[in-house]
């Protein structure tokens, strides 16, 4: 028999062994994924209805549908004075499926391709199927924001592209304009792109800064989104990717031959998403980040507030214990069940993820269990 790729059959994905740790355990408060807690509006199922009453079940156009790239341009432009022409965008099965094409479309065996860590638990495995070699850069010394030097630090000859999240997946917190800038004069000293991973930027407690603001790195940019978060689609598996046309025109080529397109009814679902206003699941979201940090403060676990997403970032270094034992604990021993720090970093064990998409209940009990666990782990140290 032929041997089959050891790198990808050995490869360690933290996130699903500690998951199924979770599912083993009863009457737990589940902090872990990170999924929107309401339904799919009516209307975006609504629309899906009717392009299946009306027999859109045929096969797609493999780029997108065109009224629905013609949306997502036109928002663009509305937000941020930006024109993207329909040969800059394609329509892709979620964020993840964007990400997979862009990295097949860039990444030649040697390429580097640097993630911002703490990051997405899929980034290294994603650059690994593309045969490209992942280079996790540590953001936490510095605030989860970008020191222009520490990042050049890890640059070389072989890098391809940055990839980035904000607001951020574990943190909450969004570059500041500094960090953008940094990343933008990078991107242009070293020929880098950046792959912009915007899925929550319409999932944010103030207005934030975004590299589609710099026109100067126009040619660098590289912008993935996906209705899963914004409009809790997140089993519709809609979402797209924007880049210039030379660019896009490999994604595309990726996307034709590895998908062949996205069903039909479910991008008519998407072109009603976005006329959807989804302020009701924001303000659900921010209640729950001032609930969650008076909270945490109340623990005394040191912290940042989130700018935006879902999701909180405790430290827990004072301890002793690696995130991983930290939350295995509190799972068995307390039923609430965390995410390690280590799912999301390879350099820095000192934290871990809470994910508030839950019920003001839920979000009360599973912070009481949380705060019971901390006191009990205070009382053994000062024994």
């Amino acid at each position: 028999m032929k041997h089959i790729r050891t790198d990808l059959a050995d490869f360690d994905i933290r996130f699903m062994a500690f998951m199924k740790e979770v599912r083993s355990v009863e009457g737990i408060i589940n902090f872990t994924y990170g999924e929107p807690f309401q339904n799919t509006p009516d209307s975006i199922k609504q629309a899906a209805l009717e392009a299946l009453n009306e027999n859109r079940t045929k096969y797609p156009l493999p780029l997108g549908l065109p009224e629905l790239k013609q949306a997502i341009l036109k928002r663009y432009q509305e937000r941020y004075g930006v024109s993207y022409s329909e040969q800059e965008i394609v329509i892709t099965t979620g964020a993840s499926q964007s990400l997979a094409d862009t990295l097949l479309a860039l990444v030649e065996p040697g390429d580097e391709v640097i993630g911002l860590e703490p990051c997405f638990i899929l980034y290294e495995p994603m650059v690994t199927i593309a045969h490209g070699t992942y280079v996790g850069v540590d953001t936490s010394k510095d605030g989860f924001q970008i020191v222009k030097e520490t990042i050049v630090a890890s640059v070389t000859s072989k890098t391809k592209a940055i990839i980035l999240t904000s607001p951020n997946n574990p943190t909450g917190i969004s570059f500041t304009a500094a960090s953008l800038q940094a990343l933008a004069e990078i991107a242009l000293e070293y020929g880098i792109f950046l792959i912009c991973d915007d899925i929550y930027d319409q999932i944010v407690f103030h207005p934030i800064a975004s590299l589609v603001e710099y026109p100067e790195i126009r040619d660098h940019l590289i912008i993935l989104q996906s209705f899963s978060k914004s409009y809790s689609m997140t089993g519709w598996r809609l979402g797209y990717a924007i880049a210039p046309e030379k660019v896009m025109k490999a994604i595309g080529n990726v996307q034709l031959v590895m998908q062949s397109g996205v069903s039909t009814f479910i991008q008519y679902a998407g072109l009603e998403a976005l006329n959807y206003d989804n302020t009701s699941f924001v303000d659900d979201y921010r209640r729950n980040a001032d609930a969650i940090a008076l909270m945490l403060a109340d623990i005394g676990l040191p912290f940042h507030k989130p700018d935006g997403a879902f999701y909180v970032y405790p430290d827990v270094s004072e301890f002793g214990l690696s995130s991983w034992d930290f939350c295995l604990r509190a799972l068995h021993d307390y039923k609430v069940a965390l995410i390690p720090g280590s799912c999301f970093s390879s350099h820095n064990d000192r934290f871990f993820r809470i994910s508030f998409v839950c019920s003001p209940e839920e979000l009360k009990e599973g912070m009481h269990r949380l705060s019971h666990f901390v006191d009990d782990l205070r009382k053994e140290r000062s024994l």
